[in-house]
């Protein structure tokens, strides 16, 4: 094979791969709408685990301990969805007054820097500050998080069959694999390490979820529920996801 038709065929490859990725990503996007309750599901389900592990442990029957860990998910996803859905009119009705805001602060940056002698003018900043695309990214943001907590039906229901599977998962494990000790032994030393960092992980983000929501509360900010609420799902983001949570109240701050 000659050089050319080497880099021929490097070039078939990195095509058939960029056509790869866009289908793809263009069915992702086209199956958004259920990707997104499904992925929402899996993370209830994960979240939940070590609830319904703990409840078998007490030697309630699984499916007991399945629909008693649901309904929990379930009364947890109702209050967020009135806490969402709040706040989603609240913001509404305030979202003047904060582009207004911000706005004055991108007025403020000006005569700060002209203070400096940079040659900064307010039509450069607002090139890059769009008080008004801001305030309607982050309404659209709470919007579909609110049209995401009202599948909850669904998404209840796919927590079910995850739940079901994972406690009948040791004994598929079993069944495929015998009655190796080594193997059974090594995959009860994972499920326990993974359900110990998710249960720390979870009070963690819950603690700082409240402690989040008094602090802005403390400050006289808007929505301290929803601020709260944020850091706590973002704070499942290893590293980034707090400072992430803190860059809304943070900026309403100043």
């Amino acid at each position: 094979m000659t050089d050319q038709q080497r880099r021929q065929e490097r070039g078939a490859r990195f095509l058939v791969v960029a056509a790869s990725l866009m289908i793809v990503v263009a069915g992702l996007r086209f199956a958004s709408q259920l990707v997104l309750p499904f992925l929402t599901a899996v993370f209830l389900a994960v979240v939940s685990l070590p609830v319904m592990v703990w409840l078998q442990r007490r030697k309630m029957p699984t499916p007991v301990a399945v629909f008693s860990t649901v309904a929990l998910a379930a009364a947890v996803v109702s209050v967020l969805g009135v806490v969402v859905g709040r706040s989603v009119t609240d913001f509404g009705n305030v979202a003047p007054q904060y582009q207004a805001r911000i706005q004055q602060m991108s007025a403020d940056i000006i005569g700060w820097a002209e203070g400096l002698g940079l040659p900064v003018t307010e039509f450069s900043l607002l090139e890059y500050v769009n008080a008004e695309a801001l305030i309607t990214f982050l309404g659209g943001t709470l919007g579909q998080l609110a049209q995401l907590l009202s599948n909850a039906f669904l998404v209840l229901l796919a927590v079910i069959f995850i739940l079901f599977e994972a406690a009948g998962f040791r004994g598929k494990l079993t069944a495929a694999f015998g009655h190796r000790e080594g193997n059974l032994e090594r995959f009860g030393q994972m499920t326990e390490q993974i359900q110990k960092y998710l249960a720390i992980k979870t009070v963690v983000s819950l603690s700082t979820g409240v402690l989040a929501g008094i602090w802005v509360w403390a400050l006289g900010l808007d929505f301290p529920l929803l601020w709260g609420l944020i850091a706590f799902i973002f704070n499942y983001i290893p590293s980034l996801g707090s400072i992430f949570a803190a860059i809304g109240p943070v900026l309403l701050a100043t």
